[in-house]
């Protein structure tokens, strides 16, 4: 059904195309223009019950038109892509459901998915939800935290890719089947069939199979509910117990319609597809969007981003595959600006947009310096199911902030005040970010992890400090957590960050809290420099002096680093940063005590339950109590452990 493609121009197509009557064309532009096109209640808008539903109406409009391109070698995508019709992608979704199905499972059973960025892992997703709840998993994360993930889902049947030459899945198979030997079923999803097949479960072998199911419809005959659990989303850290966040289908179905109203994203039209399938910008912004219009998507090899050939050759890309809207992440435009764009042709890129992490205004400047193309950044979260704020695409696109809330949504800037308890913000002060909408979430797997996340009994508390302006835009200035409080000054990290990505030898910024004990915590650099460059951490720390206005907001120190640890989206993992600078702090505390040589440290970052450090004493001539003492000014937690015995 993946057909080898060797032309490098797309076809139009001009057959005139049926759409459902969901799909408006709408600026929304403004905040005036949202709620305008809010006066329709969305009840009205006679959105489908299901993802299944809604993929079957977008692939209906075009079924002969191409809906997946897929491309394994980024340099040489202008001659080998394969590609998939709309009717082809619908039927392999409905036998792909219709497999599992006939695997026992049903609307509350759980199929865990460890995939990459394929087309057969489209069929695995959608398919996982018209059979029952999707549980899609970062695959990078080790054994035993997918075996937690797992047990937390309740998972049923596993489905997981075979691997390739950049993709190493199989061989964490089998060990998370050694791990988890009431796993029952395992159903391999392409890729290299040549790893062992595991003993004592029901291993089915996808591509082997798929073809002798049903493609007309679902043999279960599911009538669907909109509040039924279409997914279960992993989200926070590793360190802690498994967080799972429930979506319904009728969170995932807005979500992605307004995904794709808000882009202006019409049907033909290419998104680029480079975003892992386990965070939800990939799975529902992207790819449920995409085919929920009927766009085309455009898979850019298993590995996505995390493929350094898909970024050393995007324009190439752009121009082949006709990109109408590529998603981006703060990291990978921060090494594109640096990618001079050459002969290709870019006219067809109407929309770039960035999320996960705060952009540099520095590099949104000069992406658009380099192509005459703004960057639309947006902000989500797992718990609002994908994206719901943006950039409007046909409006102002203002530097620095996430845009305007999605339709059908409302946010508040909260504060709390002793004597009144949670108040609003006035425009322009900083606060809380809260939501409130159809695509917020229901809750976690786990309720008990649900204390705390709602103000009112409706309002999702995001942990985002934020301030709306005049004109209805939000502006993210970091995590609650990512605050620094130096000697109660407040500081915001971002417009530090913002000062060393000016410097032109910085490719990478980021400042965190050190505890401190006279001040609490002091800010501290983390930086990452282009190849080549000769500056000094003092270098740096000298520029900042010079550049940041406020004198308790210059970092007391620089460190330079190849390159910022990263989660597997490209967002800078500030925990692990906080977690290094804690340790610094100690050791210099302990090395002015004389104890250096007798004590070393462990620092873990424990999600909700903060930072905690771990002492050990290795000579049985020191005691904790000198430890302690070394220690005393110090707020964050810590243990002592003396191994000398």
């Amino acid at each position: 059904m993946l057909s080898p493609s060797n032309s490098n121009v797309i076809p139009a197509r001009n057959a005139p195309l049926t759409q459902p009557s969901y799909w408006v064309n709408a600026s929304l532009s403004s905040l005036e223009e949202i709620q305008e096109f809010e006066r329709t209640p969305l009840l009205q808008r006679k959105l489908p019950q299901s993802t299944y539903e809604f993929l079957q109406n977008g692939c209906a409009i075009d079924p002969d038109g191409i809906a997946i391109h897929y491309f394994a070698d980024a340099a040489r995508c202008a001659k080998e892509h394969i590609g998939m019709t709309f009717k082809e992608v619908f039927d392999r979704i409905t036998q792909t459901a219709n497999l599992f199905h006939a695997l026992g499972v049903r609307s509350e059973d759980v199929i865990s998915l460890m995939i990459p960025n394929i087309p057969e892992s489209q069929f695995a997703l959608w398919g996982a939800q018209a059979a029952g709840i999707a549980n899609p998993i970062n695959w990078m994360l080790e054994p035993a935290a997918i075996v937690n993930l797992l047990k937390a889902a309740g998972t049923k049947v596993l489905v997981a890719y075979g691997g390739d030459a950049s993709i190493d899945i199989w061989d964490k198979v089998l060990q998370i089947q050694m791990l988890m030997p009431q796993l029952q079923t395992l159903v391999r999803l392409g890729g290299d069939r040549s790893g062992k097949v595991p003993s004592d479960l029901h291993f089915i072998e996808y591509l082997d199979v798929v073809d002798s199911y049903q493609s007309t419809g679902l043999v279960s005959g599911r009538v669907f509910c909109r509040d039924d659990i279409a997914s279960f989303f992993p989200t926070g850290g590793t360190t802690s117990a498994p967080k799972l966040a429930r979506h319904t289908h009728a969170n995932e179905v807005i979500s992605a319609w307004l995904s794709a109203t808000v882009s202006g994203l019409q049907a033909g039209e290419a998104r680029l597809s480079a975003t892992p399938l386990f965070h939800v910008v990939g799975a529902m912004a992207t790819s449920l969007a995409t085919l929920g219009r009927g766009a085309r998507l455009v898979m850019a090899t298993s590995g996505g981003w995390r493929n350094p050939d898909v970024l050393a050759n995007f324009w190439q890309i752009v121009e082949t595959f006709r990109l109408s809207v590529a998603p981006m992440v703060p990291t990978i435009l921060n090494q594109l600006i640096r990618s001079p764009v050459g002969g290709f042709d870019m006219s067809s890129l109407r929309l770039v947009t960035s999320g996960s992490a705060p952009l540099s205004e520095y590099v949104a400047r000069e992406f658009h310096r380099l192509t005459n193309k703004y960057v639309c950044e947006g902000y989500g979260m797992t718990e609002t199911t994908s994206v719901i704020i943006m950039n409007p695409c046909h409006g102002t696109a203002k530097a620095g902030s996430v845009g305007l809330r999605f339709p059908y949504h409302h946010v508040r800037i909260i504060a709390s005040d002793r004597s009144k308890g949670i108040v609003d913000c006035a425009k322009g002060d900083y606060g809380v970010l809260a939501i409130a909408g159809a695509a917020v979430f229901p809750g976690y797997v786990e309720s008990t992890m649900d204390a705390d996340l709602w103000i009112d009994d409706r309002w999702l508390n995001t942990g985002d400090l934020a301030r709306e302006d005049e004109d209805g835009y939000i502006w993210i200035t970091g995590r609650v957590k990512d605050l620094i409080i130096r000697g109660g000054h407040n500081i915001d990290p971002k417009p530090v960050e913002e000062v060393f990505y000016c410097h032109p030898d910085v490719i990478e910024a980021g400042v965190v809290g050190r505890p401190d004990a006279h001040a609490g915590e002091v800010p501290v650099a983390y930086v990452a420099v282009r190849p080549g460059a000769t500056v000094t951490p003092e270098e740096l720390l000298e520029y900042a002096r010079v550049h940041i206005s406020e004198r308790a907001a210059i970092p007391k120190d620089c460190y330079l680093m190849e390159a910022l640890p990263k989660s597997s989206i490209g967002k800078v993992l500030k925990s692990q940063l906080r977690t290094d600078a804690t340790s610094k702090a100690f050791v210099a505390a302990l090395g002015a005590a004389g104890l250096n040589d007798s004590c070393s440290v462990r620092t873990d970052d424990l999600g909700v339950k903060g930072v905690v450090c771990t002492v050990q004493i290795h000579n049985s001539l020191v005691t904790g109590e000198q430890v302690r003492k070394a220690l005393s000014q110090f707020t964050v937690r810590y243990e002592i452990q003396n191994t000398s015995a």
